[in-house]
């Protein structure tokens, strides 16, 4: 059993190399465990599998006569005037993730050449900046959103000039469509500082309205957009704190840090055991936005989501970036080479009653 305190964040830099020797103990003997999680690491990458029972499909695949539409369509709202790359970087995550349908609202100044980078997406809207250089979610057109079966808002999109004439309360129609949406919404980013800025302004803050929320929701902050959105847990470590914003809200968070954590609304956590620190660049967060809508916009339209395979994306996300973080140079680490190595779709099922994996307070 490896004690959780050996792998948070503030205590990598004073430990050494972790050896895990299996004693042998049965899982039913582990599971009692008081606020235990799930660990996940190189080993677990290809032995998950849904067993008997467990929520959504058996992932061995889509029907092999699917077609693109039954193979996931996701909308990908990204980039900005500012962060024009922003948008590359996750729908490169979003491809990477075997998706069959990608669109893409991002900024009019990229969306007539983004062709050139991604023929296979679809430009659903070219859209303005705010004063600021941001998104200007005002101009966002989602009628027939419906059709959708994810959504992801946030990578690169900016947030306005607090200081201008813009108040959140202008894109209010753009929010209420994604408040109705039954399909999974992913918020990345400014994603998630937007929807911060609506406390104060709204009837409804940011927590109110993820509750109201018709879809499934996967939230995925650092600790900086982790505060704005829930400033009461923000001294928290970093396993309560993901797991009592997913309880308060009702979404699916993933924590990103060194050693990111998941956590679900019904109780259930996970943590990476490893990363490479090499790749911790700009960009990485737009490829893992991506690629984890791009895997639950799959493992919806299979019949079944579950916040499982958000841990799936952040593992195998994690694993694609120890892989590209053994090659020399830092060209090799840029965000881009991570998305290039990307298992295709969900190939993984975290299992939480695998022998072994478990571990109790410190």
């Amino acid at each position: 059993m490896i004690k959780q305190g050996l792998i948070q964040d503030p205590a990598l830099a004073h430990v050494g190399r972790l050896e895990r020797i299996d004693l042998g103990l049965p899982p039913q003997g582990l599971t009692g465990l008081a606020d235990c999680a799930l660990a996940l690491g190189a080993g677990d990458a290809d032995c998950f599998a849904a067993g008997p029972g467990a929520p959504g499909n058996d992932w061995q695949g889509p029907d092999p006569a699917a077609s693109k539409y039954e193979r996931g369509r996701l909308l990908v709202i990204a980039g900005s005037r500012r962060y024009l790359g922003a948008a590359h970087l996750a729908l490169a995550g979003a491809s990477a993730s075997g998706c069959g349908s990608l669109q893409a609202a991002i900024a009019v100044e990229m969306a007539a050449d983004l062709w050139t980078l991604l023929p296979h997406v679809v430009v659903r809207q070219g859209i303005g900046a705010t004063e600021m250089g941001g998104l200007d979610l005002a101009a966002l057109e989602l009628d027939g959103v419906e059709r959708l079966d994810a959504v992801l808002l946030g990578p690169g999109i900016g947030r306005p000039n607090p200081n201008s004439a813009f108040t959140p309360s202008m894109d209010t129609r753009a929010w209420e469509q994604l408040a109705a949406f039954e399909g999974l919404l992913v918020l990345d980013a400014d994603g998630l500082n937007r929807l911060a800025d609506r406390d104060g302004q709204h009837a409804d803050g940011a927590l109110a309205w993820l509750r109201r929320r018709s879809g499934p929701t996967w939230l995925t902050p650092h600790r900086g957009e982790f505060a704005r959105l829930f400033p009461d847990l923000a001294e928290l470590p970093a396993l309560e704190a993901s797991l009592a914003a997913a309880q308060t809200c009702g979404a699916s968070v993933l924590l990103k840090g060194a050693r990111s954590v998941i956590a679900a609304a019904d109780g259930r956590r996970w943590q990476l055991l490893e990363a490479c620190p090499a790749v911790a660049r700009a960009g990485l967060g737009d490829v893992l936005a991506g690629y984890a809508a791009g895997m639950g916009a799959r493992s919806l339209c299979q019949g079944g989501l579950d916040a499982e395979m958000l841990a799936a994306a952040a593992l195998n996300h994690a694993l694609a970036g120890c892989r590209v973080g053994q090659h020399p140079g830092p060209a090799g680490t840029e965000p881009l080479a991570v998305a290039h190595n990307l298992v295709p779709g969900p190939a993984t099922r975290p299992s939480p009653t695998k022998p072994g994996r478990r571990w109790g307070e410190s």
